[in-house]
């Protein structure tokens, strides 16, 4: 059986779209939702209140509304389905537990209906469904409720080991202050006495064992006895193994009677009526201990449970949050188209490309400093003339050392080359294609990798009156006015702005549709003419729809035609 998910809502669609005659998802979809016979056809808030209260009162409209909030969201997975809203298993009803949230964070619907989507009608019928919301919060309660034992588990042995605490204590005060010191001096005489007697035993037996063996040799006379000892070293040799498994003896002996008398004085009775067989001794100090002992265990294992209580809950309350932000199911699906956005920023790394390789091509221009202000135009708009003064004094330099070139006048052809005022006629372009309508700067301005070298000096073209009799004054001032006025309408046909023509475009550029946006102010603030939404709306046909739609919603991502850029009339 299928399982379909259904992902979280990130934002609610308004009900003028969902009831919209094309626009609608549901429309474009084949989506609908009924109970019994009845077809629901108004989505608002009203009409699907009006329609759950005249055809099943037991469901709750809020959460039939949040049910097909989320079918909205996720209309393309669920072409051609037709839900009964009065199906038990999507959690509709007032009295059951799932509620909006359970809906509005995603849901995963297990079916025995057909596959999904369909071109055809396939009647939803929802077998089990499953709420991660709710299983999360179901998760919360269960690791409150073993937090809630592993705190009165830790309470319990806290207490154990208070108990046994003062029952040690109080045996202590009776039998006195030295009574446990003198309990671990006997305790370790008796574990010292008892390794000696294993130790004895061991060797005793080995003695023996030993003494066992040459005896059968004797006894037998083997000729070649396994020992490898003749008769006389043999005799020796089983003296010596007698007296010492005699000494063996006695010591084991001693060893018993020490350890029985430790014992003894360890279970002896004190008080005053111990000759009565009548009060406490320190064997009873050795079980309190051991009772202590195994409370303070308890109080350990009761902590570690407490701590892993507390990490169940914080991860348990995790996962709630976790999918409260639209992250429970593989994250939000609604919010992805969102992330498009970056995008106008990729475009803004070519332009520093150009202007590190601008230096590379026109090294003995001092221009190459000038992209500097390029960067910082976004920033002042309209003081563009300002932007463009500062290049000013630095351009006397350059006419000065090409000055001497402009007297020899038989050169016509070299002449119009090195003249400053060449690029003034492309520089209005340059300037132009720099900022989009309104007064914006324009990041997305492409094919300038040739000219970005060239616009720079195109820039002071406007200022460059002022300089140029500066420049001359030195030199000959007559023949050096008349050449900016002469070859200035030469220079532009070759137009050093190779990648540029006076009616530019710039390369496509994305935008993210905002709250009040429509197709035609798009075009206007963007494009700087409202009549070329057309052409908008036909490049987003994939995210817009069909030919006949012309719905946009916030945050959806729009591809703009390039700008169609005009030169900017100079004086």
């Amino acid at each position: 059986m299928p399982n379909i998910r259904f992902s979280p809502v990130q934002g609610q669609v308004a009900d003028y779209v969902l009831n919209h005659p094309t626009a609608s998802p549901f429309k474009a979809n084949n989506i609908s939702f009924h109970i019994g016979g009845q077809y629901l056809s108004d989505f608002s808030d009203k009409g699907i209140k009006k329609f759950v209260e005249k055809n099943n009162d037991d469901l709750s409209f809020k959460e039939v509304g949040s049910f097909i909030q989320s079918v909205a969201a996720n209309a393309p997975q669920m072409a051609g389905a037709s839900f009964d809203l009065a199906d038990k298993e999507l959690g509709l009803y007032k009295k059951d537990e799932v509620k909006q949230d359970h809906i509005r964070t995603g849901f995963t619907l297990e079916t025995q209906s057909g596959n999904l989507p369909s071109k055809g009608v396939v009647f939803f019928d929802a077998s089990k469904a499953s709420f991660p919301l709710l299983n999360a919060e179901k998760a919360v309660k269960t690791a409150e409720q073993k937090l809630k034992e592993a705190e009165k588990g830790l309470k319990k042995a806290e207490d154990k080991v208070e108990d046994a605490q003062y029952l040690r204590q109080r045996l202590v005060d009776f039998l006195g202050k030295d009574s446990p010191k003198d309990l671990a001096e006997k305790q370790a005489l008796i574990s010292s006495l008892e390794t000696t007697l294993t130790d004895l035993k061991s060797e005793h037996a080995e003695y023996s064992q030993e003494l066992k063996q040459l005896e059968e040799e004797h006894n037998n006379q083997t000729p070649n006895p396994p020992s490898g000892l003749d008769q006389a070293t043999r005799w020796q040799r089983m003296t010596q193994l007698k007296r010492a498994i005699r000494g063996l003896d006695m010591e084991i002996k001693d060893s018993d009677k020490a350890v029985a008398a430790a014992k003894k004085e360890i279970s002896e009775k004190q008080g005053p009526l111990s000759f009565m067989g009548i009060g406490n001794s320190l064997s009873e100090l050795h079980e309190r201990n051991q009772n202590l002992s195994k409370a303070q265990d308890g109080l350990k294992t009761a902590r570690q449970g407490l701590d892993s209580a507390r990490q169940e809950l914080d991860a348990a309350k995790a996962l709630r949050d976790r999918i409260l932000r639209g992250e429970g199911i593989g994250g939000p699906t609604p919010a992805q188209p969102a992330e498009p956005t970056p995008a106008p920023a990729q475009p803004k790394p070519p332009t520093p490309a150009p202007v590190a390789e601008e230096p590379t091509p026109a090294p003995a221009q001092p221009k190459p400093p000038a992209p500097a202000p390029v960067a910082e135009e976004p920033i002042p708009i309209p003081p563009v003339d300002e932007d463009i003064q500062p290049p000013a004094p630095a351009q006397p330099p350059t006419p000065v050392a090409e000055q001497p070139a402009a007297p020899a006048q038989p050169p016509a052809p070299v002449q119009p080359a090195p003249a400053q005022p060449v690029p003034a006629q492309p520089s209005a372009p340059v300037v132009e294609e720099s900022f989009i309508t309104g007064g914006r700067y324009n990041p997305l301005v492409t094919d300038l990798t040739g000219a970005g070298a060239a616009p720079q000096p195109a820039q002071p073209a406007p200022v460059a009156a002022e300089p140029q009799p500066v420049a001359p004054a030195p030199a000959q001032p007559a023949p050096v006015q008349p050449a900016p006025v002469q070859p200035a309408p030469a220079p532009a046909q070759p137009a050093p702005v190779s990648g540029v023509s006076p009616v530019g475009s710039v390369s496509k550029i994305l935008y993210t549709v905002k709250k009040g946006d429509t197709l035609s102010s798009i075009a206007r603030s963007e494009l700087g003419n409202w009549k070329r939404w057309p052409e908008i709306a036909e490049m987003n046909r994939p995210v817009i729809g069909s030919s006949n739609t012309h719905w946009i919603y916030p945050g959806q991502v729009l591809t703009l035609p390039p700008l169609q850029l005009k030169p900017r009339p100079t004086s």
